[in-house]
């Protein structure tokens, strides 16, 4: 029996009216200076773009799959996963020597100055700083100084899509040094694998990036135990066998004899909630289109709280958020500053709210996965259909439904 299944829409499919263009060299080691001139030498180009359509990043990648020195990992460390509001992140890393950054306006004049099209680049691609990736940056050389790091994180301004990271030093940004080669350096751009349009991507590309992301794990069941020490708590739980043999309908009744309070917000900590638990919840981690591209991340999860039980923290939180309407029937409510997404409000729910999992803080949630299990009624895999070709999803006790009807 299915019950309170969030709702997700389509794949917009939209033309872009202002696209970035990143190319990383080929494997003659030229820099490009357009798509055509990519697919002429027969460079696999991939694309992510924003939901709302406005920005496309091309990505050019060696025709050679043997010969690419690109590589897919998942980020577990807290600063990713805060700032995506997700399990995890999925990132496909290149290094920045090997990009180069324009703008291109559909129906603009191509003979435009530069400083145009860095305003055009400055109006439509926000970024933000947070800590760096703890992740990146255990991977650096360690004779490096890395106390003055921190990550700048590239979103759409029109609809907080999530698109890039880079890791900068702390006096400098990309923005300042995107026209000054001799500023550029080995540094690294993780770029969202969740944002990607999936049917850019060659399936030998796929196929790759699917075994490297399985060597350690596949989606939320790890290989092995503790991999991921700094793991959100609530990630791959199933709920507690004692509801077995207890209906959804039933479950959904069952009071908590003390309520549990978590508390979260988003990245910037602008916006910040407290949920008092006095009923069991339950997960629904969601792969379509749209949650994939607000988050940045692999799929985003959700967990259907009573209006009752939720309260924004204080009106500074309340003044920090965009209640943004993304479908025909919800919206999100989005950090104005950060552009976390924080919560759906369906319409047709005007007694629940459902806050991103994602951004609850790890600090206020049971100890251990075997306590967060008791607190769950249900947890599924919804919107099916739309995981992307490079994920492995595999068998992992959860129900899979294709869609979120």
């Amino acid at each position: 029996m299915r019950f309170n299944n969030k709702k997700c829409p389509p794949s917009s499919q939209s033309q872009p009216a202002v696209s970035v263009s990143v190319f990383a060299a080929c494997a003659t080691g030229a820099q490009k200076d357009d798509a055509d001139k990519d697919t002429n030498n027969n460079c696999n180009v991939i694309q992510s773009q924003c939901q709302c359509g406005q920005v496309t990043i091309n990505i050019s990648l060696s025709p050679n799959n043997n010969n690419d020195n690109s590589k897919v990992w998942n980020c577990h460390c807290p600063s990713c996963r805060k700032y995506h509001t997700s399990a995890y992140v999925s990132y496909l890393q290149i290094p920045r020597d090997q990009l180069s950054i324009r703008i291109v306006a559909n129906n603009d004049n191509n003979d435009e100055e530069d400083d145009d099209k860095n305003m055009k680049e400055s109006m439509m691609i926000g970024r933000y700083t947070s800590s760096p990736c703890q992740t990146l940056l255990e991977k650096a050389d360690n004779n490096n100084s890395n106390s003055n790091k921190v990550m700048e994180r590239w979103f759409c301004t029109n609809c907080s899509s999530k698109l890039l990271s880079v890791i900068v030093s702390s006096n400098s940004s990309s923005a300042a040094n995107a026209n000054n080669n001799d500023n550029h350096n080995k540094e690294e751009c993780l770029v969202n694998l969740g944002t990607l349009n999936q049917n850019t991507i060659p399936k030998s590309y796929s196929n790759r990036w699917k075994e490297q992301l399985k060597k350690i794990e596949s989606n939320l069941v790890t290989q092995h135990e503790g991999q991921h020490p700094s793991s959100c708590r609530w990630a791959g739980v199933l709920p507690s066998n004692n509801y077995d043999n207890v209906s959804y309908s039933e479950r959904r009744r069952i009071r908590l004899s003390t309520a549990s309070i978590w508390l979260g917000g988003c990245d910037c900590g602008a916006c910040r909630y407290k949920i008092s638990l006095t009923r069991l919840t339950q997960l629904q981690h969601c792969y379509c289109n749209l949650c994939r591209k607000l988050s940045g991340g692999t799929f985003s999860s959700w967990l259907p709280i009573d209006r009752s039980a939720f309260e924004w923290e204080d009106s500074s939180s309340v003044d920090a958020l965009n209640l943004v309407r993304t479908t025909s029937f919800g919206q999100r409510h989005i950090c104005k500053i950060c552009r976390g997404v924080l919560t759906i409000v369906y319409d047709d729910q005007p007694n629940l709210i459902w806050p991103c999992a994602g951004s609850l803080d790890d600090a206020t949630l049971p100890k251990n996965k075997n306590e967060m299990r008791t607190l769950l009624s249900r947890v599924c895999h919804i919107c099916c259909l739309e995981v992307p070709p490079w994920l492995d999803l595999v068998e992992d006790g959860m129900e899979k439904l294709d869609d979120a009807s």
